[in-house]
């Protein structure tokens, strides 16, 4: 939160030239007994960042010489009330508040110095379609230094000072003064981001973009290499009888809502497994129009001993009181990858059905095997998973039969 302005106005002892009113404000900011007192031996070492802002929320006026700001409450209760008609948010979500010249406000007169426009809102993906009474932010492009604050009276522009960092006028009369990143609508929390404008340092580099960071991190797993680089694959030796027999499906990195690792070896009985395969159903309705193909996945983890349970989203859902609407179920990262995948059907006992998804895996890991140009991929997050076909209860009723899908991960092999 911007410091209060406490002496403004304050005239010098000495003629300085004429500084823009917004630094005069900022500066006061800086040497108010409250910022000085605060002040710790050590100063932070802030993160330099390039960043743009697309948001959409709600603002208020606020002075900050008043005890209570009523706007404050009202803008983060209208977000909190609104935030399920957001379409596109962007990922991770974070609550973000900024503050702003007020443009109201004539900064020349000393009593309006106290005077601020207050938002908050979240980041999105994309300004087209803001629904009808969201206020709409697009904060260009710019450097920020980047604080880990934990107190709103910490002096975040003392620190910029000592840091050697210039703050930037320019961009804090047109667009943000300071900015604020919480991780969640209620609670603050012990710590949030704390940026403020700055003029680039001298042979500062921008940071890369967070997705062009994660899609980098990726590249270094080495399935994935294998499948994204233009790199030179083992020669195939699948015969054409072969061919039919198991599909190569490649399934994109997704965030999923899971059930978590249920020990039992037998997943008829787990009462996890029960729950979350009555839950998800409905929330798949939800999530999507679409029903083209099925996005859950049951798996078994080796190294955990268990089975577990995954609906795949394109997005996390929210609640209309702004927290996440999952259930009580955790959201987790899936790596997604290139997968052999076959058809079986299960009809008779569970054991029976048991002994086909043995029998089909060992058939695919042959395939595999015999196929030159694929291999085996099973290990952390990499794990063999099913399916059930998309299709009402009519088609297994007049078959007699439910047919699953098998995925089992591999890579190509290199030559």
């Amino acid at each position: 939160m911007s410091e209060p302005v406490k002496h403004p106005g304050q005239q010098p002892e000495s003629y300085q030239p004429k500084k823009p009113e917004i630094v005069g404000m900022v500066e006061q900011a800086q040497n108010s007994p409250i910022a000085a007192s605060a002040l710790a031996e050590t100063i932070p070492v802030p993160e330099i960042l390039t960043k743009r802002f697309m948001l959409a929320g709600f603002e208020a006026a606020i002075d900050l010489k008043e005890e209570h700001w009523p706007g404050m409450d009202y803008v983060k209760a209208a977000l909190k009330e609104n935030l399920y008609k957001l379409g596109n948010l962007a990922q991770p979500l974070r609550f973000i508040s900024a503050w702003e010249a007020d443009p109201n406000a004539n900064y020349k007169r000393a009593k309006n110095h106290s005077k601020r426009l207050f938002f908050f809102g979240v980041e999105v993906t994309s300004l087209e379609g803001i629904p009808e009474g969201f206020i709409a932010k697009d904060f260009p492009e710019t450097t920020y230094a980047l604080f880990k604050e934990c107190d709103h009276g910490s002096p975040k522009f003392k620190w910029l000072e000592e840091a050697g960092y210039k703050f930037d006028t320019k961009y804090a009369e047109k667009y943000a003064m300071d900015i604020e990143i919480y991780d969640d609508i209620e609670d603050e929390g012990p710590e949030w981001d704390a940026l403020i404008p700055i003029e680039a340092p001298e042979g500062y580099q921008p940071k890369k973009p967070e997705i062009v960071g994660m899609v980098e991190e990726i590249n270094q797993n080495r399935s994935v290499i294998m499948q994204k680089a233009n790199i030179k694959a083992a020669p195939a030796t699948i015969k054409a009888k072969a061919r039919d027999v198991v599909r190569i499906i490649e399934l994109p990195a997704s965030k999923m809502i899971w059930s978590g690792i249920c020990p039992s070896s037998e997943t008829k009985d787990d009462d996890t497994i029960k729950r979350f395969s009555e839950w998800f159903p409905a929330q798949d309705e939800l999530l999507r129009r679409d029903h083209f193909y099925a996005r859950d996945w049951l798996w078994h983890d080796r190294e955990a001993n268990g089975f577990a349970w995954g609906l795949a989203i394109t997005e996390i859902p929210i609640a209309a009181d702004g927290g996440l609407d999952t259930g009580c179920w955790e959201v987790i990262d899936f790596p997604g990858g290139l997968f052999a995948v076959a058809n079986y059907n299960c009809v008779g006992s569970p054991e029976e059905g048991d002994r086909k998804a043995v029998a089909i895996y060992e058939s695919i890991k042959k395939w595999v095997e015999r196929s030159g140009c694929f291999a085996m991929d099973e290990g952390a997050g990499r794990h063999i998973m099913w399916n059930g076909f998309c299709c009402s209860e009519a088609a297994p009723a007049a078959m007699g039969y439910r047919q699953f899908d098998q995925y089992v991960p591999i890579r190509i092999k290199e030559a």
